[in-house]
């Protein structure tokens, strides 16, 4: 499923696009639970309404595609990497419509530490996370904004200053994010797309929502991937190699 050409990319710039990976019909079923989930919003207004008294948090999980329930998914990430017994959660993130606002592009640049979201369970060493799109997302509509090739930078800075990563020492997240933003070359790419399309994209990635400037919700699935690990033991050791945690080598030969 995945070819040495499409690995070799993603060790380079930390995504891999996969379009229409999803069906038409069963992206359609997943955005008509998600929107019946918001009591079925008509309008930029009511949207908006109801993601101030729905919480996305409360979408049941059983209703989106996971690598440990999703044939095709989990043949995927198989191919990532077969030695992994495949850990995380998935989340509905809505950018909800507001036309005629100002542009703002890349709002909020951030890295996804493995910290609370995974609440009391395993602590994860998340490897590869996902951008599921349940409806076309075009420019200036809502996209997932990224940085090629910063899982580089990022990793690099944290052999630097490992405990910067998951805020272990004194510097915050957001000075952390900060710094690395400053050490990047490469300027933000959006993942437009149409309904079914995929981004796979490293852990370490630099990303950001931004403005949905459009009349239409955007509407997408998050995942996030990885390999349980024991209490105590860390999450990376940043003085090995980044892909030494990986098994895409063999993917690629397999």
């Amino acid at each position: 499923m995945l070819t040495p050409a499409q690995i070799g990319d993603f060790k380079r710039d930390g995504v891999l696009r996969l379009p229409a990976f999803f069906s038409t019909d069963e992206t359609r079923v997943m955005r008509s639970r998600v929107e019946r989930h918001f009591g079925v919003p008509k309008t930029p207004e009511a949207w908006r309404a109801a993601m101030l008294k729905t919480k996305s948090s409360a979408f049941d999980e059983a209703h989106m595609p996971a690598p440990t329930s999703h044939e095709k998914l989990s043949a995927l990430f198989a191919r990532v990497d077969p030695d992994v017994r495949w850990t995380g959660r998935n989340e509905v993130i809505i950018r909800a419509p507001e036309p005629g606002e100002p542009w703002l592009g890349a709002r909020a640049p951030h890295l996804d530490f493995p910290i609370g979201f995974f609440g009391a369970g395993q602590p994860v060493r998340t490897l590869v996370h996902f951008v599921i799109y349940l409806g076309d997302v075009g420019e200036r509509g809502g996209a997932f904004m990224y940085w090629p090739g910063s899982h580089l930078v990022a990793w690099d800075h944290f052999r630097r200053h490992p405990l910067d990563y998951c805020s272990r020492g004194e510097r915050g997240s957001v000075a952390t994010f900060e710094i690395i933003g400053q050490q990047l070359a490469s300027l933000p790419e959006t993942f437009v797309g149409r309904a079914g399309d995929m981004l796979l994209f490293h852990s370490l990635l630099y990303h950001s929502g931004s403005t949905n400037l459009s009349d239409q919700p955007r509407i997408a699935i998050f995942g996030r991937w990885g390999a349980g690990i024991d209490p105590g033991v860390p999450h990376y050791d940043f003085d090995r190699d980044m892909w030494s945690y990986w098994s895409l080598g063999a993917a690629a030969s397999a």
